[in-house]
């Protein structure tokens, strides 16, 4: 069984995550966000939750950080069903 993320590799992940336009995106805010709301602070040990939250701060153009697990799901779902999905082009060899 894997286990979860410490709070550094949690910090890693969260200063790596990949945006565009990094001027939206601040990882140190969500840093000290879970550090202080230790709730989220234990979601954020799973890595998939813990890019939902990075989504959700990449999204959030300047609003509150979420301080519960719904507001969480309730702003990636917002981000989800409002956001135009950007698409890549994907090289596959052969």
């Amino acid at each position: 069984m894997l286990g979860g993320f410490d709070d550094q590799t949690r910090n890693a992940y969260i200063r790596a995550f990949p945006v565009e336009g990094r001027a939206s995106y601040d990882p140190e805010a969500l840093i000290s966000h879970l550090d202080q709301t230790p709730h989220l602070r234990a979601l954020a040990t799973n890595p998939l939750l813990l890019s939902i939250f990075c989504s959700v701060v990449r999204q959030r153009q300047g609003g509150p950080l979420p301080a519960t697990r719904a507001s969480v799901y309730q702003q990636a779902l917002t981000g989800l069903l409002t956001q135009r999905a950007h698409r890549t082009q994907v090289q596959y060899p052969g």
